[in-house]
């Protein structure tokens, strides 16, 4: 379909629960991911595979939805399909910031913490760039000490 000014596309599929914070990352071919946040008593993270820029024949699936809520997801695929998705996870005592791998447009392993935050402040607001030989950065706030920037390398699209 094509999508004008006037009109746009629903990626999100169910119209009965609120839906933010998305995040979309497309290749040159216009294949990728989008992600989510869908409130269904908690908040969770949600993702549905792009294809020539159409989310048409792919379904929206759950990428976190434990306890607690999942909020500010970040994503980047490559040409591959191979990436990362990252958010703001307050299952715990305080958010931490989470990540999961993915190859060929699916998750793939479980998720993994990626801050190292042994105390209880809260990490929010991850941020994710990363160039097309899989290596980058990402950041996130800290609220240690009045709020600071904390940060991780990616390498080979895994946090470092």
């Amino acid at each position: 379909p094509v999508v004008t000014a006037s009109s746009g596309l629903q990626i999100s599929s169910n119209s009965n629960t609120f839906n933010d914070f998305p995040s979309v990352s497309v290749d040159g071919d216009g294949n990728g991911m989008v992600v989510w946040v869908t409130n269904t008593g908690n908040d969770d993270v949600v993702a549905r595979k792009i294809v020539r820029y159409n989310p048409v024949g792919s379904a929206e699936f759950v990428v976190d939805n434990s306890s607690g809520n999942q909020k500010k997801p970040r994503v980047f695929i490559n040409d591959l399909g191979n990436g990362i998705i990252v958010w703001e996870d307050s299952s715990g005592a305080s958010p931490d910031i989470y990540g999961i791998n993915v190859v060929n447009y699916a998750l793939v392993g479980t998720k993994f913490r990626i801050d190292d935050d042994a105390a209880s402040y809260n990490q929010n607001n991850p941020y994710l760039a990363i160039n097309s030989f899989d290596k980058g950065m990402m950041v996130w706030e800290d609220s240690n000490n009045s709020g600071q920037i904390f940060g991780k390398r990616i390498i080979d699209l895994f946090p470092q």
